[in-house]
């Protein structure tokens, strides 16, 4: 893309210049230049990395059971909580509808005692209460009237005088009795008999969550949105406690793995951006970031795995980005410094060696200059010595390959040494 740019430029100079690039009269020779820029840039190499899912889980069955349905087909789109399988159930539901009903009578029970007696109950109460005094008076009458009979001696009996003196102490007995429960009726259930209703309410629903919440378990369901990845099961089957039903996968987001040198490795922080492109998209560039360096290296490479996450939205009802693709993706290789910049055009190549034709005062002089890394359409340069090469200085782009030493030169158009840097990173080898 940069190379495009760049003749795209040096056409347009050409087109737009008074005459075309040949010699002039005399000794000057028309040039397209440009000046010599220094810029803060990051070294960047690209590794090959491969595409993972975010996440990935096999979601086994917590009890066990037979599989009366299975709905996770390989390749179906799934949301978090969505049935993956379904197992009988019918014996833990007829067992939850029995404590249900417990639960009500209890309820029902806490419900009577809280209320306190009913009017009609205390109503009966006193009535007994008043039939109770009644008797007594009518016992008391006797025992007295028994009790004179006796001390005058006038035909009673020791025998029946001592029936009526019973009959007398049963009546007040009764009486008490009748007071006593009058009393009770109308004070209502005594507070420790409510709260031992409560508790067994309170038990009974702790029994009915524990049975729900085990028949939760015969439905298993998705950790996560994703796809099923694999089927572990199928209808009919018998799944033991713990045995997998399916594998899920998320790839929204995706993550990329790659292995970065221990040299290299100190410079990579989480949260830092990077281009990613894929053999699948030639033509395309994803942006990712940096979301784990794991801690340990491989001992033969020496190298740590890094995680780099991409958003993967769903695009025509499909994901773009799929686990198992391959990436190039570009990290840093060194800290962040400051550089010149020439376009890659400017160098004059001659086997390992390279220079610059540098103007000053209307002639060509070579500089030797030895490359660096390249940043786009523009290469990194350090003069040989230094001080020959600095920020500003103007060199020829185009028409440089047959200039003299000290040769005059007319400068016929001037690029713009910015418009050919793509970023700030520069693209060393690949990995």
């Amino acid at each position: 893309m940069t190379t495009i740019r760049l003749l795209a430029l040096l056409t347009f100079a050409l087109a737009t210049a008074d005459k075309p690039l040949l010699a002039q009269s005399g000794d000057s020779v028309p040039v397209v230049t440009t000046q010599v820029i220094e810029r803060t840039v990051t070294a960047k190499r690209t590794y090959v990395a491969n595409l993972y899912p975010n996440r990935r889980a096999v979601v086994g069955s917590a009890v066990e059971g037979r599989v009366e349905q299975f709905p996770a087909k390989a390749g179906l789109s799934v949301s978090v909580r969505q049935p993956l399988a379904e197992l009988r159930t019918r014996a833990m539901g007829i067992q939850r509808d029995g404590a249900i009903a417990e639960l009500q009578l209890r309820q029902h029970e806490l419900e009577e005692l809280v209320n306190g007696s009913l009017p009609e109950e205390i109503l009966l109460a006193e009535a007994q209460f008043s039939a109770a005094r009644a008797d007594l008076r009518y016992a008391q009458s006797r025992f007295e009237r028994a009790e004179r009979l006796f001390k005058d001696s006038v035909g009673f009996s020791q025998e029946e005088y001592e029936a009526a003196q019973a009959a007398a102490q049963r009546a007040q007995a009764i009486l008490q009795q009748a007071e006593n429960q009058l009393q009770l009726i109308r004070n209502g259930p005594r507070p420790e008999r409510i709260s031992q209703a409560k508790a067994k309410v309170e038990v009974q629903r702790q029994t009915i969550e524990s049975i729900e919440d085990r028949l939760e378990k015969f439905t298993v369901r998705a950790p996560f949105n994703g796809y099923v990845a694999r089927e572990l099961t199928e209808t009919g089957a018998w799944l033991r406690q713990g045995e997998s039903v399916a594998e899920v996968v998320e790839i929204d987001p995706i993550k990329a793995i790659v292995n970065v040198p221990e040299s290299n490795i100190a410079v990579i922080r989480v949260g830092m951006k990077c281009p990613l492109s894929l053999e699948a998209y030639p033509d395309r560039t994803f942006a990712g970031q940096v979301a784990l360096i794991v801690p340990e290296g491989d001992l033969q490479s020496r190298s740590f795995p890094v995680h780099i996450q991409l958003e993967n939205p769903r695009v025509d009802e499909r994901h773009v980005l799929l686990p198992g693709m391959t990436a190039r993706v570009s990290l840093p290789t060194r800290e962040t410094q400051t550089v010149l910049l020439v376009p890659k055009d400017a160098l004059i190549l001659a086997g390992a060696n390279a220079r610059v034709i540098k103007i000053s005062e209307g002639k060509a002089f070579p500089v030797n200059v030895r490359k660096g890394s390249s940043y786009g359409g523009l290469i990194e340069v350090h003069g040989e010595p230094a001080d020959q090469l600095q920020s500003g200085d103007v060199i020829v782009v185009r028409g440089n390959e047959r200039l003299r030493p000290n040769q005059a030169v007319v400068v016929r158009s001037t690029i713009d040494a910015d418009s050919l840097m793509e970023d700030s990173f520069a693209y060393d080898n690949d990995a």
